[in-house]
C-alpha cells in the first residue's frame, strides 16, 4: 500500500510535528507519520513574512524514521537552495558524508 493510501484509510501508529530553525534562520516543521510498514517525513518552509519561502519535500523509509527525515531533509535543502551540501543534521558533518546517503 503506498502512503497516500496508508494516509487516506488512517493507518497511522504514531504521528508527531517538529520545528527547527537551520543555520541559515529559516523554520522548517517536519511531519513524521508512522504507518504499519514505513515511516513518512514531510518537510515544509513556510514563511509568513519577506522573503517569502514556500518549499516542501517529502521522505520515506521502511525501518526508519532518521532515514526518512534525512531524506525529506535532503530534498527540500535541494529544492529550497538549490545546494545539497548544506550541513541540516548533527549527524552529517562533511558534505561527503551527506553523499553516503544517496
Amino acid at each position: 500500500m503506498s502512503w497516500k493510501e496508508d494516509y487516506i484509510n488512517l493507518n497511522i501508529i504514531s504521528q508527531e510535528v517538529t520545528r527547527i530553525i537551520n543555520d541559515l534562520g529559516d523554520e522548517i516543521e517536519l511531519e513524521i507519520t508512522q504507518f504499519c510498514d514505513h515511516y513518512c517525513v514531510i518537510a515544509t518552509i513556510c514563511q509568513e513574512q519577506p522573503p517569502y519561502k514556500d518549499y516542501i519535500a517529502f521522505g520515506q523509509d521502511a525501518y526508519s524514521k532518521q532515514k526518512a527525515m534525512d531524506e525529506a531533509l535532503r530534498e527540500l535543502y535541494t529544492h529550497a537552495y538549490s545546494f545539497k551540501d548544506i550541513l541540516f543534521h548533527t549527524s552529517v558533518t562533511t558534505p561527503q558524508e551527506l553523499d553516503r546517503y544517496h
